[in-house]
């Protein structure tokens, strides 16, 4: 069915949806404002400059939002510094794939700065023909360019490829490129809305007992 695989990583391969939020939150109150957690939560996987408006604008802050963005990645970067949880079965799928020497790409709305500071993240760089960051595309999810150049990067067509999302932006994202979507549900999505997806998974280990079937 499929000869490339396409991942994002916040909520997909590690658990960083929690700090991301937590991050905002302080950043917010920083800066006199408030906001709960549930106002975060419809702006999971959209891209930064959105995601920061809008909590701007629930806290009642007329602050630019590069100031928001800039206060929320140091305190994020202070909180992954020693690395997050993977995603089980996700190092073993990778693993497994690049035995198979099937192509796979990084697919992921965050900056390189967030990245680099992640030890977890630098340990799965290295199975990644191509990695399309917040800060090497000009438009972000759920515009489909991020998913279109990971594709250009690895040299295969869209119908070829299945991506891997947890968010509503990412999956339309990917969809939009023309890819199939396979969304990963976890505590902080359950209201992501992904009537075509052709699986939803809650672990990498899942993908795994289904793997032959997915490269036949």
């Amino acid at each position: 069915m499929f000869s490339a695989f396409l991942f994002d990583l916040d909520g997909t391969l590690i658990d960083t949806e929690r700090e991301k939020i937590i991050a905002k939150h302080a950043a917010i109150a920083a800066l006199g404002g408030a906001v709960t957690f549930q106002d975060a939560l419809p702006l999971v996987g959209q891209s930064e400059e959105h995601v920061c408006r809008a909590l701007l604008h629930v806290a009642g802050l007329e602050t630019p939002w590069q100031t928001l963005s800039q206060k929320a990645e140091q305190q994020y970067l202070h909180m992954v510094r020693h690395g997050t949880a993977v995603t089980p079965g996700a190092m073993e799928l990778l693993e497994q794939l690049r035995q198979r020497g099937v192509p796979m790409a990084l697919v992921t709305s965050s900056t390189r700065n967030m990245l680099s500071a992640n030890p977890s993240v630098q340990d799965l760089l290295p199975y990644f023909g191509a990695v399309v960051h917040a800060d090497n595309v000009e438009q972000h999810k759920p515009h489909p360019e991020p998913y279109s150049t990971a594709l250009q990067q690895l040299g295969v067509n869209a119908a070829e490829a299945v991506a891997f999302e947890d968010s509503e932006s990412g999956y339309t994202s990917a969809t939009s490129a023309g890819v199939a979507c396979i969304l990963r549900r976890h505590m902080f999505n359950e209201n992501v809305h992904a009537p075509h997806a052709p699986l939803q998974i809650e672990t990498f280990q899942e993908i795994l007992d289904c793997l032959p079937t997915l490269l036949s």
